[in-house]
């Protein structure tokens, strides 16, 4: 696969089926990573889809017309949590990993947070090596608590 020929776009609407397709093979191939589970989403009508990325940007990343991965972003409610967002959804297919696909949707997503927060977070998996440590470290995000998932603060 061609690193230059990536790219990233935020999902619109119209893409809700290639969205629900990437969302439900995420919770079936790493359940752990997820809050929701395949059983829960897999239900759900294609609407269902098309408004979550009508009311939270969700980034993807193509080698042409193949959806590879994606992340999405999220700001917290409420006076006190409105300064605070998050990134989630973090998902690469695994045959577009180790191609700097995982980098680059979180990348995506901290430039588009950056005017929109003071404080990102992002919970990683300690047995996930698609969202290790040691990426989250290098976008300056700071450990947050010690458990098996880990909240990550990355401040502007």
């Amino acid at each position: 696969m061609d690193k230059a020929l990536i790219t990233i776009r935020r999902l619109q609407t119209a893409d809700a089926q290639l969205y629900r397709e990437i969302r439900l093979e995420s919770l079936e191939r790493e359940p752990g990573a997820y809050s929701s589970s395949f059983a829960v989403e897999n239900v759900q009508p294609l609407n269902w889809f098309a408004d979550r990325v009508a009311q939270s940007p969700v980034f993807a990343a193509f080698a042409e017309s193949e959806l590879l991965g994606i992340a999405g972003f999220f700001t917290q409610t409420g006076a006190k949590h409105a300064r605070k967002g998050a990134v989630w959804g973090v998902y690469v297919c695994p045959r577009a990993r180790r191609q700097s696909v995982g980098r680059r949707l979180v990348e995506t997503v901290i430039d588009y947070a950056r005017d929109k927060v003071e404080i990102l977070q992002i919970t990683v998996v300690a047995d996930n090596d698609v969202s290790s440590p040691t990426m989250t470290r290098r976008f300056g995000f700071i450990r947050g608590s010690a458990s098996c998932r880990t909240d990550w603060k990355r401040r502007r």
